[in-house]
């Protein structure tokens, strides 16, 4: 069962809204607090227009009714995972008749993937070479791969063409899961997505630097539209689209070094006025949807194995016959993580002392700590000041203390120092300034060049 669990992380995606949200509204009868927290309300199917998780369920598709075959995936699913909290459906059951879109494929069709030339041609994989932290000379590589970027727009023609309409269908990020299949939901095609969003950030690259400032512009806004659409679920997909924003901002960065990309722009100004703490609350959000998700699944598999848990194991701390004990030992252990998620700066010891391991039950308790996620945020927030201030100094604009960084007059950078707490937890840098730094955790600063001072 624990492996359950890890997959419902690894794989759950997007969010499931049909999960009632906690009364806001507290109240002095606790009991009934706790039903409405394990509460699941109907789908509402109004929702599934214009739902990015639908549409990337649907992407590889062949046909082009590929959104209403990613709709009909989801609606089909959740009905089985009612059928099964319904007992209805056993978990064999669920398994064999849940469906996927290959399922919907008829003859000889195929699914769509992306065709990945520069794989096969020169071994690499990143397409868009301005993406990684500090890379030097990236716009003139870019340019030099021209003939390749081209080849793979050919070949990848009927994906992109769906990418690039994906903000008319897609205006938030929401899925339908039902707790009981989460295991064994249809997830979206990821691995096209990142790659189709890597070729247009490189053919923004050429579009700017052949003077198609209107198409390049359209690229860039594109990106940043999927790196900061609405969320409510899970942790993969925030995480995915503050790595899309920090190598959107690297590219951004590279443009400006070249001149290609005009400081004034009102692209650049409609971008950086977004909250530049939004990835550190998006990661709290999502951490919490979560942590609800999974201790309503513990007390859903707690009762259909009720009896055979009781032959297996008893921890001291829980009594595992009461199944009203058990319900308000997980409530608790929710709520005492969620207060923890209020705290701006979030001690790694101080989490683990309030959120103890809880060893020998035959349900998983664990929570994970937020502390490594925090800190991808905080690099990327760190990385978009240095970025904004940049772009101050290129409009000619003074720098203040509200800008929160440093100035090197000797050596033209703008920078940020890491140094406090690196030795603590286990945090990672985003995956943009990880590959430039061949696997290192940890960077003490991050800084981008700015014209001479004089």
């Amino acid at each position: 069962m624990k492996q359950q669990f890890l997959m419902m992380l690894i794989f759950l995606t997007f969010n499931a809204s049909t999960f009632a949200e906690t009364n806001a509204n507290q109240t002095s009868d606790l009991q009934r607090e706790i039903e409405e927290f394990y509460d699941i309300q109907p789908l509402p199917k109004s929702s599934l227009e214009q739902n990015l998780y639908i549409w990337g369920v649907g992407l590889s598709y062949p046909n082009d009714d590929y959104y209403a075959i990613g709709r009909k995936i989801v609606e089909r699913n959740y009905l089985l995972g009612q059928e099964m909290k319904s007992k209805q459906l056993e978990s064999w059951d669920l398994k064999q008749n849940i469906r996927y879109v290959n399922d919907y494929l008829v003859g000889d069709e195929e699914l769509l993937r992306f065709n990945h030339l520069f794989t096969e041609q020169n071994g690499r994989k990143r397409i868009n070479v301005c993406n990684r932290y500090d890379d030097d000379n990236c716009i003139k590589a870019t340019i030099a791969d021209a003939e390749q970027i081209m080849a793979l727009n050919v070949e990848n023609e009927i994906l992109q063409k769906r990418y690039e309409s994906f903000p008319l269908l897609a205006n938030q990020s929401t899925g339908y899961f039902h707790p009981y299949s989460f295991a064994d939901a249809a997830y979206p095609d990821i691995t096209s997505l990142i790659s189709l969003i890597d070729l247009d950030a490189a053919n923004a690259v050429l579009d700017l630097s052949s003077g198609n400032r209107d198409k390049g512009i359209e690229r860039l806004e594109r990106i940043s539209f999927l790196a900061n659409l609405p969320h409510n679920g899970t942790l993969t997909f925030p995480l995915l689209q503050l790595n899309m924003q920090q190598a959107l901002n690297q590219t951004i960065n590279a443009l400006l070094n070249e001149k290609l990309l005009d400081p004034n722009d009102p692209f650049l100004t409609q971008l950086y006025k977004e909250d530049v703490n939004r990835f550190d609350h998006k990661i709290r959000t999502a951490l919490k949807w979560q942590a609800k998700a999974m201790m309503q699944n513990n007390l859903y598999l707690y009762r259909d194995y009720k009896a055979k848990l009781l032959d297996v194991v008893k921890d001291e701390r829980i009594d595992l016959e009461d199944e009203k004990k058990v319900a308000e030992f997980l409530y608790q252990y929710y709520k005492n993580y969620e207060a923890s998620l209020v705290q701006e700066n979030l001690d790694p010891k101080a989490f683990q002392q309030a959120m103890p391991n809880i060893e020998g039950l035959p349900f998983n308790v664990y929570l994970a700590s937020p502390y490594e996620y925090l800190m991808q945020a905080k690099y990327q927030k760190a990385y978009e000041l240095l970025l904004r201030a940049k772009i101050k100094v290129l409009k000619g604009e003074p720098l203040n203390a509200d800008d929160q960084v440093e100035l090197d007059t000797e050596n033209s950078i703008l920078y940020i120092d890491f140094d406090e707490g690196l030795e603590e937890g286990s945090p990672l840098l985003p995956q943009p300034i990880r590959w430039f730094n061949q696997g290192r955790q940890f960077l003490g600063r991050l800084e981008v060049a700015i014209p001479k001072v004089k």
